[in-house]
């Protein structure tokens, strides 16, 4: 599995990559490691674009 941003390789793996189809999951955190999210804490992600091979 290889991992891209804006055509870029940043990671690949051959370590627990499933060998069934599975869905995608896009997901944008306020904070990692840091405690737990802020109650006010809100936003949005914009995604212009996902390409996903088999």
């Amino acid at each position: 599995m290889r991992f891209y941003w804006d055509g870029k390789l940043l990671d690949s793996t051959t370590k627990a990559v499933p060998t069934m189809p599975f869905r995608v999951t896009l997901q944008a955190e306020t904070a990692i490691g840091e405690g737990p999210t802020p109650l006010s804490s809100n936003g949005h992600v914009d995604n212009d674009w996902i390409s996903i091979w088999d």
